[in-house]
């Protein structure tokens, strides 16, 4: 495991859950592959937040970083395994409010 720190870097990224999570032998994360229906939902989500106005993008922790000050909302609290249009739209609201606190 210790080329995947290399490639990496061992910068303490954390484990998503659902993903699989190539971890150190001392347990910290390293790499998420997240599956490909997560990756749709987070490819979705940066989508609608981008046509609502906000500048977004995903990153390796299946989250979004959102607006100028780089908020980070983190999908996993949204995700649900089905096509419910209703979880990106709180997503987008979530991007909404903070793109307004800052």
């Amino acid at each position: 495991m210790s080329w995947l720190q290399k490639i990496f870097g061992g910068s303490g990224r954390r484990g998503v859950p659902g993903a699989l999570v190539a971890r150190t032998s001392n347990g910290q994360a390293v790499y998420n592959m997240l599956t490909p229906h997560m990756q749709q939902f987070m490819g979705r989500c940066v989508s609608a937040i981008k046509r609502s106005g906000i500048s977004a993008r995903g990153t390796g922790e299946f989250s979004v970083i959102v607006g100028e000050k780089g908020t980070e909302i983190r999908l996993d609290r949204f995700y649900k395994p089905s096509d419910d249009p209703a979880a990106i739209d709180n997503v987008v609201a979530k991007a909404r409010k903070c793109s307004e606190a800052g």
